[in-house]
């Protein structure tokens, strides 16, 4: 492979085939924009992937778009399946999606949901969402809510926009879990950040919802109760003798501003019209199928 990894004018593309990680394809922000600017790489590759997980997933997604090559969905699914066989949770997901969506292959919701769940058993985001999305839907497996809401969330916690946004509408709406509008507006405004259009329309339509004006105003009160008890204490402290009570405090204070501080005080400088500071960026990958709530 070190012969044909010289062809390929993408040095973390190259790294991820030779080293067959997933993770580090997943480091790429435009997969479509890189395969497209690597032709000659891309098609040395069909000759001499040497059974390589990740260049199967890259061929078969290449032949499902029409990459590269002359778009061909059976052969897509011919080398998602050579990824799959090979523990590749990409190739996994993505075949899980050609069997639910008869893409290339005669549609089999039992086998969607097998591939989904061997990719979300390794961690993967994706694979956890649409997993999530069969339970939610009752798409080849019973439906279940609360199940739903699990994997929504092991996907939303890896960052994973479709699987915030799913989230988000299932503490809307209270499905498979407790009704909650400020955590339903949090998991929107992180899908939104990522460009999640129904995640942003969700998030507007929250502002305007006057039993979440409410809810969130009356957090913040008690937030600035908090504030207050924290800034008593803190004078306290400084009257006593130096070392007594110190970390304990500066513990607390800590995980309260880091926590509350962060997320509510956040709700509250959105609804005022503030931009919201955020730090979580996107990880998504181009190439993996991702399902959204409708």
């Amino acid at each position: 492979m070190e012969g044909l990894r010289q062809k390929c004018k993408c040095n973390v593309l190259a790294i991820a085939i030779q080293h067959n990680d997933t993770k580090v394809l997943e480091s790429l922000p435009n997969i479509d924009f890189i395969l497209k600017d690597n032709i000659d790489f891309v098609v040395q590759l069909e000759k001499e992937n040497n059974g390589n997980a990740i260049a199967q997933f890259i061929l078969g997604y290449c032949y499902d778009q029409g990459i590269v090559f002359e778009k061909d969905l059976s052969k897509g699914v011919y080398y998602y399946k050579l990824a799959a066989d090979q523990n590749d949770p990409s190739g996994q997901n993505n075949l899980g999606y050609c069997y639910e969506e008869g893409h290339g292959v005669e549609q089999d919701l039992s086998k969607a949901v097998y591939y989904y769940k061997l990719a979300a058993d390794q961690n993967d985001s994706s694979g956890q969402n649409n997993l999530g999305h069969c339970y939610d839907e009752g798409i080849g497996i019973e439906q279940d809510l609360s199940m739903a809401v699990y994997y929504y969330k092991l996907a939303a916690d890896q960052n994973n926009a479709n699987g915030q946004n799913n989230l988000g509408l299932c503490y809307k709406h209270g499905y498979g879990i407790e009704k909650d509008l400020l955590k339903a507006a949090y998991y929107f405004k992180l899908a939104s950040d990522q460009g999640i259009i129904k995640a942003k329309n969700r998030l507007k339509s929250l502002q305007t919802n006057k039993d979440f004006q409410d809810l969130l105003l009356s957090k913040y009160m008690l937030l600035l109760q908090e504030v207050n008890e924290l800034k008593k204490e803190n004078l306290e402290l400084r009257l006593r003798p130096p070392n007594i009570g110190g970390p304990e405090y500066e513990e607390a204070k800590e995980r309260f501003i880091n926590h509350e501080m962060e997320i509510l005080f956040g709700f509250y400088y959105f609804l005022l019209g503030f931009k919201w500071r955020n730090t979580h960026s996107s990880n998504q990958t181009c190439g993996i199928y991702n399902h959204s709530c409708k």
